[in-house]
């Protein structure tokens, strides 16, 4: 054994006495597979293994210190005693990454990258369990200052003159941080399944790791949810048809179920309607209840453009302008992602139209839920047109107006 190794075994047990105690210490260094191995530097010649056994030694004294106080689950209680041990918790993390990634760049054995691996494990189990307390306790804590806890509790100590954006500032973190404890509080099944899964695969389970699988577990909620309001929906329509609206109208405005042929996926393509569609036959084949002189404003995509132009000539109307309306948010799309969308105006005969040229063609207002107008449009409308008025596939009722669809009280 040179010098340099002697000087690593010296540098160790001082390291660790205070921690785990002499005795242990040099028990551990015996037990080491590393105090007689060596291996090539990349740069070229040998290479003691001395500064990397001092390095191993010394994170696993406090690898093991950190077994001690957690095998019990004897997380901190006090909130701010809980946040200092996530901060430290993370760095220590970082460290043993870092430390797994030298291991493998190296080629040491196989024992040493487990001991290390089961390391880590335990770190980061322990430290997503203090996360998922810290995020129990920061749901406590009013969100505007002068307020209390909505529970009395002996684990949290919230000064009351305190926002929770200043407390959780305080604490070391910021807003988004305390957001993602929070949510981990919320999913203690999905955090337990993740290390599970994580151990399973010989890996280490990471805060994003388990977010990621909340977010996709709420998506395959939503999806579900989604589909079973169209199934819902279609036997409503098979079951209980909807009486048509009675007589003829001057203006109708009508926003088709178009035939996107996509299903909604809340974590993929978000596009598909959340309602049973039409096909371009069945819209073709529909009877509109118009006036001789009507006016129709026809509400269409990109992709049906041309479709409901083909429409307006099917029901008798002669295509007249389109109006723009920039939705202020950007959207979903395929070579563009969208954020206007159409309405094509067509005219029948000769309707009464109450123009005093202030309205434009362009209506800029922020979009809202899927399928939802802007009101600005109802508004034009209604200054614009005279004669009775019909919402045709209609979400919303309306003063003025009648309203025909499967929900029509949806907003």
């Amino acid at each position: 054994m040179d010098g340099k190794t002697r000087s690593a075994e010296r540098m160790w047990v001082e390291c660790g006495k205070d921690l785990i105690g002499t005795a242990i210490c040099k028990r551990l260094l015996r037990e080491s597979v590393l105090v007689h191995r060596r291996t090539v530097h990349p740069r070229g010649g040998k290479l003691t293994t001395a500064p990397f056994l001092c390095l191993f030694l010394t994170v696993s004294v406090k690898g093991l210190a950190m077994d001690i106080i957690t095998q019990n689950h004897n997380l901190p209680t006090a909130i701010d005693d809980l946040a200092k041990f996530v901060l430290v918790g993370r760095e220590k993390m970082v460290s043993v990454r870092a430390e797994i990634r030298a291991i493998d760049k190296l080629g040491l054995g196989k024992e040493v990258r487990q001991q290390k691996l089961d390391e880590g494990q335990m770190i980061a189990d322990a430290l997503l369990d203090a996360e998922v307390r810290l995020g129990e306790l920061m749901r406590e804590i009013p969100k505007s200052a002068g307020g209390r806890p909505s529970e009395k509790t002996t684990d949290t100590i919230v000064e009351s003159f305190k926002t929770k954006s200043q407390t959780v500032e305080e604490l070391g973190f910021n807003t988004k941080q305390a957001e993602r404890f929070e949510t981990l509080a919320k999913h203690p099944e999905i955090v337990a399944q993740a290390k599970a899964e994580a151990r399973e695969a010989d890996d280490i389970v990471s805060r994003s790791f388990v977010l990621e699988k909340i977010k996709s577990k709420a998506q395959q909620v939503k999806t579900e949810a989604v589909k079973a309001d169209i199934e819902r929906q279609r036997e409503e329509i098979a079951n209980q048809p909807i009486a048509s609206p009675e007589g003829l109208f001057d203006v109708i405005a009508m926003d088709p179920p178009w035939n996107y042929g996509t299903q909604y996926d809340a974590g993929g393509r978000r596009v598909g309607n959340p309602y049973p569609e039409m096909t371009q036959a069945d819209l073709l084949n529909m009877k509109v209840p118009s006036a001789d002189n009507a006016i129709m404003f026809l509400w269409t995509t990109q992709r049906f453009i041309w479709d409901a132009k083909e429409l307006l000539s099917a029901w008798g109307f002669e295509y007249r302008n389109v109006i723009v309306w920039d939705k202020q948010n950007i959207g979903m799309g395929d070579l563009f992602r969208m954020q206007c969308e159409f309405c094509l105006v067509g005219i029948k005969g000769k309707p009464t139209i109450d123009n005093n040229h202030a309205h434009r063609d362009i209506i800029q207002e922020q979009r809202r839920e899927h399928s939802r107008k802007p009101d600005a449009f109802y508004k034009m409308v209604d200054e614009l047109c005279v004669g009775r008025k019909l919402d045709f596939f209609s979400r919303q009722q309306r003063d003025g107006w009648v309203t025909f669809g499967n929900e029509t009280n949806k907003f």
